[in-house]
């Protein structure tokens, strides 16, 4: 799989009536875990970055950011990254496209 707009991933679940789960993660470990229940499921996921995830990590998205994508384009089921935090529009290290954009 790859990674995919969140927004797809909410239409998709929307469409079908069903919802897709968004965990928040603060360190490469839940993001790994939180797709690999995913794979096991056999359901989409998103990735979200919070503030508090910010905090966590002395203020550095980046890093982390980079390692929520990472592991989102890794995943075996469809999977987005985003971010909830005023920091940053999204938790993707690429810049926007119309098609990624918030």
């Amino acid at each position: 799989m790859t990674l995919v707009p969140a927004g797809t991933l909410v239409l998709e679940a929307a469409a079908s009536g069903r919802a897709v789960a968004a965990f928040n993660i603060i360190t490469l470990e839940h993001a790994e875990a939180v797709v690999a229940g995913a794979e096991a499921a056999g359901l989409p996921v998103i990735l979200q970055l919070s503030e508090n995830a910010v905090k966590f990590r002395g203020g550095q998205l980046l890093p982390i950011s980079r390692a929520a994508v990472a592991c989102a384009e890794a995943a075996g089921s469809p999977s987005a990254c985003t971010s909830t935090t005023s920091r940053a529009p999204s938790c993707s290290a690429r810049p926007a496209t119309p098609d990624t954009a918030p």
